[in-house]
């Protein structure tokens, strides 16, 4: 069976779509099925991550790539995992595909990368002009 898109409502989950409403109608009624909930991520969202990581590569001294700037923030924001290797700990950034942070796990790491960009790589910038121009950039 596919992946189904459902909204919760007053009367409990309902097809989201007409996808959904047709692989509903393929249960039969009074079996039961196992489902995993899972909040699909923000597509908005990454637009406007990987606009901000454009937007400090413009403007940061030594990280010159919007792609220096996303490990930057993984690593700056603790978005790492620990690895020993020759009796060293090492620092490996952790991937943000959609498949490996849900939507909150991302918005909370959305969150720690923007205090980040104004703490650590724009210091002096204000968190408002950085919403501000990411989101003339992703308009």
């Amino acid at each position: 069976m596919a992946d189904l898109y459902l909204k919760r409502t007053l009367a409990g989950l309902v097809a989201d779509d007409a996808d959904a409403v047709e692989s509903l109608k393929r249960i039969p009624l009074g079996v039961t099925v196992h489902c995993q909930v899972i909040k699909p991520r923000s597509v908005p969202q990454l637009r406007m991550y990987w606009a901000l990581c454009a937007l400090v590569a413009s403007n940061h001294a030594e990280l010159q790539t919007r792609e220096q700037v996303d490990q930057a923030l993984r690593l700056l924001t603790g978005h790492v995992d620990l690895v020993q290797v020759g009796g060293q700990t090492l620092k490996l950034p952790r991937r943000i595909a959609f498949a490996k942070l849900s939507q909150d796990e991302w918005s909370a790491y959305l969150m720690r990368a923007k205090d980040a960009v104004i703490q650590t790589l724009l210091p002096g910038v204000e968190l408002p002009e950085v919403e501000e121009e990411i989101a003339r950039m992703v308009a």
